[in-house]
């Protein structure tokens, strides 16, 4: 990262070349130096400052400032209208907005503070199930999802960082962490607005209410709609599990036969006690242990001329944990184990193919993270 006061120093010339461009992109918080875009730290205080990039690592908060793109307001703008489609949130960087519902101000927004954030958690959520849109019985159902719950207008002028869900989603599988602020903070937004009466957050609140976490977490993606509605009517008596902030849900070496859905909160994969990676919302873990309790379907899965295909032998044969799974943010997870989901694998071989190819993946990382399990199955 690279500071004003620095460019001052090693090129004076350039700052005298490029005063008045530079003051003016310096109101707003950041500045560009040719074709790249060079972050102030007043830009990442401000979004340190931020709820939803809370934790996230310096480099990675100037990458998503980069995404951002600068919107100037003013006093009785109105930013967002109530019920218009979203698909961006807000930072601010400098003055201040108020939030309205229904012509009544529910609250003022300042620096360091954001809204719109349910966009993006929305916004995923309607890529995820669109393939299976059908399935929720009303064609608008889905697209209800994507409404702005609430009016935002500008008090003072100001400076706002927006930030596309585009721009922010792209970095989900990186960044579990930023995935567990956006869900922590949309369902806080989602509650707010409904408390205060938004038709829109109302609506939007009793779809989520009719959503599979099956469709969230990609278990049923490339079946048909109808084999999808057959498949989640076998798997019922799903119950949300609290996880406190420390609990191992799994541990390393032990047996296990069942899957975990994470709906909220943020854990950390160990192996020998070394953190590997982390899992936040819409991810799940287990699949490895869950494939090895259907060994003939494992092998279903492989080409017919290599039944002895090192990998499947090893993921079928590991019926242990690879890894312990800590929660190191609190949250709400589902437990799937082998004799709840059977049904379901009988009613499409497809969804247990989709299951073992991340039980593959799963297990491979495993083996390269020093798993003595995974690596004594793999060498057989």
């Amino acid at each position: 990262m690279c500071s004003l006061r620095c460019i001052e120093k090693t090129h004076p010339n350039f700052i005298r070349k490029h005063a008045p461009k530079m003051e003016f992109n310096k109101m707003t918080h950041d500045f560009t130096v040719g074709d790249s875009k060079l972050v102030l730290p007043a830009t990442l205080a401000i979004m340190r400052m931020c709820p939803l990039f809370a934790n996230i690592n310096s480099s990675l908060l100037e990458t998503i400032c980069r995404e951002g793109k600068r919107r100037l307001c003013t006093p009785g703008q109105q930013i967002i209208f109530a019920g218009e489609r979203s698909c961006s949130m807000f930072l601010v960087c400098s003055g201040k907005v108020s939030c309205h519902v229904d012509d009544t101000q529910i609250k003022t927004l300042g620096v360091g503070e954001s809204f719109g954030d349910i966009a993006i958690y929305f916004d995923y959520i309607f890529r995820v199930y669109e393939e299976h849109a059908s399935i929720l019985g009303d064609p608008g159902a889905l697209s209800s999802l994507l409404a702005r719950t609430a009016d935002i207008v500008g008090v003072e002028h100001g400076v706002l960082m927006e930030l596309s869900a585009k721009d922010l989603s792209k970095y989900f599988v990186q960044c579990p962490r930023l995935v567990h602020n956006v869900v922590r903070i949309a369902e806080a937004q989602l509650a707010e607005a409904c408390a205060n009466g938004s038709g829109q957050a109302l609506e939007a609140r009793r779809v989520v209410e009719g959503l599979h976490p099956f469709v969230l977490a990609g278990f049923v993606r490339a079946l048909p709609s109808d084999q999808v509605s057959a498949v989640l009517q076998t798997v019922t008596g799903l119950h949300r599990r609290r996880v406190c902030r420390l609990h191992t849900l799994v541990e390393q070496g032990d047996v296990g036969d069942s899957v975990f859905l994470i709906l909220s909160g943020l854990y950390s994969c160990q192996v020998n006690g070394r953190e590997v990676r982390q899992f936040g919302p819409w991810e799940m873990f287990g699949e490895v242990s869950l494939c090895a309790s259907f060994p003939d379907l494992v092998f279903k899965c492989l080409p017919e001329d290599d039944l002895c295909n090192r990998l499947g032998t090893a993921v079928a044969a590991c019926g242990v944990r690879t890894a312990d799974v800590v929660c190191i943010e609190e949250g709400d997870v589902i437990e799937i184990p082998a004799t709840q989901i059977v049904d379901a694998f009988r009613c499409s071989h497809q969804l247990f193919e989709n299951m073992y190819g991340m039980a593959e993946q799963r297990f491979l990382e495993a083996v390269a993270a020093g798993s003595i399990d995974a690596i004594l199955r793999y060498q057989g």
